[in-house]
This record gives C-alpha cells, sequence and structure tokens, in this order.
C-alpha cells in the first residue's frame, strides 16, 4: 500500500512540473482534474504522455469557458 501511495505521489510531482502555472492541478475521485489557464503554453503532448504512462484514462471537456482534463486510473 505504501508503494502505491509514493507512486501516487511521483506521478502528482510530475504532474506539477509540466504544468508548472498554466494550468491548476487538483485530485478529483482517485485521479485528478487538470483546469488548463493558458492553452497555448500549457504543454499538451507531455501532460497526456505523464498521464498514459502512470496508467489513467484521459477525458478532456470543455466547462466554463476552460478546457479540463479529467484523468481517472485504469484498473
Amino acid at each position: 500500500m505504501e508503494e502505491k501511495k509514493n507512486e501516487k505521489k511521483a506521478d502528482e510531482d510530475v504532474l506539477k512540473s509540466i504544468i508548472g502555472n498554466t494550468a491548476e492541478l487538483s485530485i478529483h475521485y482517485g485521479g485528478y482534474e487538470i483546469i488548463v489557464k493558458n492553452k497555448n503554453e500549457f504543454r499538451w503532448a507531455e501532460v497526456f504522455e505523464c498521464l498514459f504512462d502512470y496508467g489513467y484514462s484521459v477525458y478532456v471537456i470543455k466547462r466554463d469557458n476552460n478546457i479540463n482534463i479529467i484523468a481517472k486510473q485504469t484498473w
């Protein structure tokens, strides 16, 4: 269980380093919600690759004039 918790922290740290101040990252039902604030500078490919590498399924929606990425762990 401790290994899974450390892995979760690792993917969160990686995501934070990739998105910087171009988006907001929050935990969302055991996965993540990323609210893109600067779509021109947001590193789209790197974020998607990171999420896929850590085993997440990705959904992209538009809410309140922002593009939101919902990432859910694939089980």
